[in-house]
């Protein structure tokens, strides 16, 4: 039980981070397209 419920803090900790990461990527991405969009209109 106890083991279990820290795989499950670890999970969740490591889930937030890479979340965190990818919107922070994404977001990145989304600017730099609509630079190139602006640029070419």
């Amino acid at each position: 039980m106890f083991k279990i419920r820290i795989i499950n803090e670890i999970t969740q900790f490591f889930d937030r981070s890479v979340y965190r990461k990818l919107v922070e990527s994404t977001n990145k991405s989304k600017q730099a397209v609509y630079q190139v969009f602006r640029l070419n209109n």
